[in-house]
């Protein structure tokens, strides 16, 4: 192989070398030779571009290579024969055939590379450097296979410059087809192709002849004219006609190819568009038979096309609308730079979205959601545009529909909330002025909706001789002349008359001069007149100023109406209050009244009971002057009767203490025995008397204690037992029990053998004088026994019932709080009282104490002169009068002074604060002496700073206890 690729050594001598020429027109043929070969490969590669698979591909490669491959190898042999040395020339056959095999490979994978759409850096430099290698390698190929006197030698660096400029020229000439299209994208085809065949086989031509300078022909012997082989000038013609046959049947085979093409193409194309036809007339059938409406114009706007569903909805017929402009249609609604922004979108080759409001034949409006999209040619120049729009009028309608349903819900949750705060406002404990004036300036500033002026007033209904008028009592930012002028108007005069007479709203969208009230300057306005109306009554009206011109608005009436409502509510409740307030008023005036009766008639009444009582005492228990026996039958009736007379005054007391509220227990812990042993001892006379036996079940000294009014409760069971001793039978008996309910209640129950209750009056037991059928019977009685107990246990916390089985008897029970556990065992009260009431006291002191009492009834003053003579260590002094009580008492300060408190001039009262203001009787106890019983005066009383008080008619043995302690005896 060495033979045949030899290279200068540095010291060869160059200058014996053979000298080469050229032929120029053999050169300018090989260079011809290449770009009509390359011109071919180009064509070629075209149908490699279209072809569908990797073998279509590879059909046409393969005849490429040839032409482009013989191309290259006739270039190069025509190139060497166009090359004259002074010797003869020939070739070798089997060599000259195989150096075509390189230039084949090296087309191939020319045609590779450029029978692709795009190409890549890498693409191309793999593709230049076995394109150039081919050519390199199918160049000295050939040269090798020169037969001549002479040696080739190749210049080292010319040679390896021949190489990179094979492999630079064959990068350039592959890319010389993408560079062109890139470069010059308006050049028609065939002229790229043209152009990119010169650069191709001009390149390849430069690289024969730049390989060309790096041989030198060193001569061996003679030069003679010629050499074994074939001649230059047979191989060149050989090569020649080979390659334009090749060339020409390549030629041929892609004008078929083309032809084949042409046919498959225009087949295709019949095909295609046989599908397009029929596509087209199925989206004809579906335009026409489309929901949507469709409108085809040209770029101007003219109308050219209509679908039938474009017909239906406008009402227009083809041939009116055909040539028209869509302006046709137009409503109105969307002003000139709306339709200008849609010109300049479309125009500008977009989509426009959009809605119209358009306009039927008929006149009718409907809406549309279009889209206008532009239709363009192939060349994309706009030729048409087209409208796909859809009626959308009962979707636009649900969407108003929607935003009104929603403003009405907000419009009604604002409502509420503005009536919600106006019947709070009604419900407030505020008064009737400031009522109205915050529910017109409510109205008037707070309700945006209500498109009110800022003017208004409420006017509210007054008696006037026999009719009726309606008087401003409320208003806002009224002019002067209106206040004056509507201070009262009549029912029946002007608006708010009208309406009051009417009682329906009423709206006057215009009220001028010629109104029935009107002054100079009044500017026009309208007004709602809505009545205020209470079931059959009209309260009043409210009267709200509008705009001039203000149009009727039934959602405006509607809330006003309910407004109107609420004020009545407000009105009618601060009626009712006022007259409430009124009756509670007369009510009051009323129990004062009859306390003050109650008080005067107790008072009287008690003044002679005193002495008939207490007269009555003082003979029976004088141990002085014992009684005779019918002298002591003679005054138990006194006692009896007037007992019985003063029992009647406190039960009346108490039912209207009970009645005003006056009454307040005075609550504390107690054991409840000693008082249960007190009341049985109490009892024990009268039941000796009725020949009843009365007792206690169990031992009341176990029991827990209880929180109640110690004195009331004793009231309580006494008044129990007394009757249960009463209404019984000689012989029969009443038991007292008790038990624990639960932890938290005593039980006492009083059990008698009488004839019980009848059933049908079971229910009016704790009813006011109600005697149950005994109002003929010879006990006495009011009636409210029973009624006063009910309300002093229940003051008390406690309850009260009763059950009874007539012919067998009744149990009456109350039940009282417990406040602690059972305690130990307490000493009983004595099971009886002394006879007298007056015991001597047990050590009597050296000393005698001194009693003031002021009194100016003379009975009284003697029934008490007889109490202290029968008490031993006691003095008492007499004064009628306040002024000589009080000179009394400062001359001779006693131990305890008694104060009538109804005195002529000065009262008793306004003597003891004299006393109590004066330094040497400031500490003397004083005892207020009345008929005055009533609650109330006896806590003035005890206020005022009196010891305690003493009611008359006066029990003795009661006084001559307080004063026993008073004075230090007890």
């Amino acid at each position: 192989m060495s033979n045949y690729l030899l290279f200068l050594s540095p010291n060869q001598d160059i200058s014996i070398a053979f000298q080469s020429a050229y032929n120029p027109g053999l050169v300018l043929v090989s260079v011809l030779t290449a770009i009509f070969a390359s011109f071919a490969a180009l064509q070629l590669s075209e149908r490699l571009l279209g072809a569908k698979s990797t073998t279509t591909k590879f059909v046409w490669l393969i005849p490429g290579s040839l032409s482009l491959g013989g191309g290259v190898w006739a270039m190069h042999f025509i190139g060497m024969l166009a090359f004259s040395l002074p010797c003869g020339i020939a070739y070798d056959p089997a060599v000259t055939l195989l150096s075509m095999v390189p230039g084949m490979f090296a087309s191939g994978v020319a045609l590779w590379v450029i029978g692709h759409t795009r190409v890549t850096v890498p693409m191309l430099i793999w593709g230049g450097v076995l394109v150039g290698s081919g050519i390199g390698v199918m160049h000295y190929s050939g040269m090798a296979a020169m037969r001549l006197d002479a040696i080739i030698y190749y210049s080292p660096s010319i040679f390896a410059v021949s190489i990179v400029f094979a492999v630079v020229l064959a990068i350039l000439s592959l890319y010389a087809k993408f560079g062109l299209r890139r470069q010059f994208p308006d050049l028609a085809p065939w002229i790229v192709q043209v152009l990119g065949a010169c650069l191709m086989g001009v390149s390849i031509s430069g690289m024969h002849y730049i390989a060309m300078e790096a041989a030198f022909f060193i001569p061996v012997g003679d030069a003679p004219q010629t050499a074994p082989g074939i001649s230059p000038t047979l191989l060149a013609i050989g090569i020649g006609t080979s390659t334009i046959l090749i060339v020409a049947l390549t030629m041929a085979a892609v004008i078929l190819g083309r032809h084949l093409e042409t046919i498959a193409t225009l087949q295709r194309e019949v095909t295609e568009r046989l599908r397009i036809e029929q596509e087209i007339r199925k989206m004809q059938r579906a335009v026409e038979q489309s929901p949507a409406t469709v409108v085809i114009t040209d770029p101007n706007g003219t109308i050219e096309y209509v679908n039938s569903r474009f017909l239906q909805t406008t009402g227009y017929g083809a041939g009116e609308v055909i040539g028209q402009n869509p302006r046709i249609l137009k409503s109105g609604d969307k002003g000139p730079e709306e339709y200008a922004e849609l010109w300049a979108t479309i125009l500008a080759g977009q989509e426009w979205r959009g809605e119209f409001l358009n306009r039927r034949k008929d006149g009718s409006l409907y809406w549309e959601a279009a889209i206008i999209s532009p239709i363009r040619d192939e060349r994309g120049v706009v030729t048409n545009f087209m409208g796909i729009k859809e009626d959308i009028t009962d979707r636009k309608k649900m969407e108003a529909d929607l935003i009104h349903a929603r403003a009405k819900a907000e419009l009604d949750a604002a409502e509420e909330k503005i009536l919600e705060g106006l019947l709070r406002l009604s419900l407030a404990r505020v008064p009737m002025q400031e009522f109205l004036n915050r529910v017109i300036d409510t109205l008037v500033d707070e309700v945006p909706w209500l498109k009110v002026l800022p003017k208004g007033g409420i006017f509210l209904t007054s008696d006037k001789g026999n009719g009726k008028q309606l008087n401003l009592i409320a208003s806002h930012e009224l002019d002067a002349e209106i206040l004056n002028s509507c201070a009262a108007v009549e029912f029946g005069s002007c608006l708010c008359g009208r309406v009051a007479e009417s009682r329906k709203l009423l709206h006057d969208g215009h009220v001028g001069s010629d109104h029935d009230i009107a002054f100079d300057g009044m500017e026009p306005h309208g007004h709602y007149v809505v009545p205020i109306v209470h079931g059959d009554a009209v309260l009043g009206v409210l009267v709200l100023y509008l705009p001039d011109g203000h149009a009727r608005n039934p959602d405006e009436e509607q809330f006003l109406r309910r407004a109107a409502d609420v004020l009545s509510i407000g009105i009618s409740r601060r009626y009712a209050a006022a007259e409430l307030e009124r009756a509670k008023e007369i009510a009051e005036a009323a129990n004062q009244a009859k306390s003050s009766f109650l008080s005067s008639m107790s008072h009287e009444l008690r003044t002679p009971l005193n002495a008939i009582l207490g007269f009555a005492q003082v003979m029976q228990f004088n141990p002085g002057e014992p009684l005779t026996e019918k002298q002591k039958g003679s005054i138990e009736q006194i006692m009896k009767g007037g007992e019985h007379l003063l029992n009647l005054i406190n039960e009346v007391l108490d039912l209207s203490k009970i009645e005003t509220g006056e009454f307040k227990p005075d609550f504390e812990d107690f054991l409840p025995a000693k008082s249960i042993d007190q009341c049985l001892v109490m009892t024990q006379a009268m039941a000796q008397k009725y020949g009843v036996a009365v007792r206690m079940d169990g031992d009341a000294a176990d029991l827990p204690y209880i929180r109640a009014d110690r004195m009331r409760f004793e009231q309580v069971l006494l008044n129990l037992l007394s009757n249960a001793v009463k209404y019984n039978h000689a012989g029969g008996s009443v038991i007292l029990s008790f038990r624990r309910r639960d932890e938290d209640r005593l039980r006492i129950a009083i059990t008698d053998t009488g004839p019980g209750i009848a059933r049908d009056v079971q229910d009016q037991v704790f009813m006011p004088f109600r005697r149950l059928g005994r109002e003929s019977g010879a006990i006495e009685g009011t009636g409210i026994g029973l009624y006063i107990t009910k309300d002093l246990v229940e003051l008390m916390n406690g309850r009260i019932g009763f059950d009874s089985t007539p012919g067998e008897g009744t149990t009456f029970w109350v039940e009282f709080p417990v406040v602690g556990k059972a305690s130990d065992p307490v000493a009983r009260a004595a099971a009886a009282l002394d006879d007298s009431p007056f015991k001597p006291v047990a050590a009597p002191s050296e000393r005698v104490h001194t009693v003031l009492y002021v009194e100016d009834n003379p009975a009284n003053a003697e029934v008490m002169k007889h109490l202290f003579a029968m008490m031993d260590g006691v003095e008492l002094r007499l004064a009628q009068d306040a002024e000589l009580g009080i000179a009394m008492a400062q001359g001779d300060p006693p131990d305890l002074i008694l104060m009538d408190i109804n005195l002529p001039g000065m009262n008793g009262i306004e003597a003891t604060r004299v006393l109590k203001e004066s330094g040497n009787t400031a500490g003397i106890p004083v005892f207020a002496v009345s008929a005055e019983a009533m609650q109330n005066t006896i806590d003035k009383a005890m206020a005022m700073g009196f010891a305690d008080y003493i009611t008359k008619p006066i029990n003795l043995a009661e006084v001559a206890d307080k004063v026993r302690k008073a004075l230090g005896l007890a």
